[in-house]
């Protein structure tokens, strides 16, 4: 967080209390954030302090980017057949994760990040047939 210089003790109590301040700020709006506190998300004041502390500590705001920028990508993976039909995953829960990122309630973070990664791996890697690929014969695909 940062020292920030030396002074007068109440200075420096200010000084450290702002960078505290700032450093949970940010933890809280990313991926610590309550679910109950996700409803305000959207809005517009709460938008406008976002601007304030995003940014001074971290710079992966995966949060963020799954509710903004990365929405759509998301709510592909999760909305997808294939995802959901994966023996190691749950259908039922895939779809009340698909559900509250549509709504935009609740912070799924953790459950978001751990099914997109393991479904790119599938994808990427257990799923294609690079031994076939490599040696040129035809590449059977699997359903």
């Amino acid at each position: 967080m940062g020292d920030g210089g030396h002074g007068p003790a109440a200075v420096e109590f200010i000084r450290r209390l702002h960078r505290y301040l700032l450093f949970k700020a940010e933890w809280y709006y990313g991926g610590g954030m309550p679910d109950w506190l996700t409803r305000f998300d959207h809005n517009p004041v709460a938008r406008r302090i976002e601007a304030t502390f995003v940014g001074t500590h971290k710079i992966e705001h995966y949060r963020l980017w799954f509710r903004d920028h990365l929405f759509a990508y998301v709510s592909d993976i999760l909305g997808d057949p294939q995802t959901a039909n994966r023996p190691y995953f749950s259908r039922g829960r895939i779809q009340l994760l698909l559900d509250a990122h549509t709504k935009r309630v609740g912070n799924n973070l953790n459950e978001l990040t751990k099914i997109i990664s393991l479904e790119l791996i599938q994808r990427s890697l257990l799923s294609a047939d690079y031994g076939r690929l490599q040696t040129g014969l035809p590449v059977r695909v699997s359903s």
